[in-house]
């Protein structure tokens, strides 16, 4: 019998389709930490930011709720982030994401094709 090997990054991948201004819960409703966040925005010619909230998905309003974490992805680009260092970011409530044209707080424009991204995380 072949043995195979996980690492503890792969089994804790969860994958967000679709990104939007929309509030996407990362299917994580409880504490958790993230280790890195991957953003495929290939589609689009403008740069997108991703937005995580550590905070359960109603309690959200993308262009009011302050984000914990803003990343930048360029156009046409996949874009790979660790959260500090090997002992992650921790979200003590939960994992919101939602994908924009504008950093900060206030932006709200959705981008104009899909944004997929990955969380490394554990729960």
């Amino acid at each position: 019998m072949a043995l195979s090997s996980v690492t503890p990054m792969e089994a804790a991948t969860k994958t967000i389709l679709d990104v939007d201004e929309t509030v996407s819960a990362a299917k994580q409703a409880a504490a958790a930490t993230v280790y890195a966040v991957e953003v495929d925005n290939q589609l689009n010619t403008n740069p997108v930011y991703v937005k995580l909230y550590d905070s359960l998905h109603g309690d959200v309003t993308v262009g009011t709720t302050d984000p914990d974490v803003v990343l930048r992805c360029p156009a046409g680009e996949v874009s790979l982030w660790p959260l500090a260092g090997a002992a992650g970011l921790a979200f003590s409530t939960g994992i919101t994401a939602a994908c924009v044209l504008e950093p900060g707080t206030a932006g709200d424009t959705p981008p104009g094709n899909a944004v997929n991204i990955k969380l490394f995380a554990s729960a």
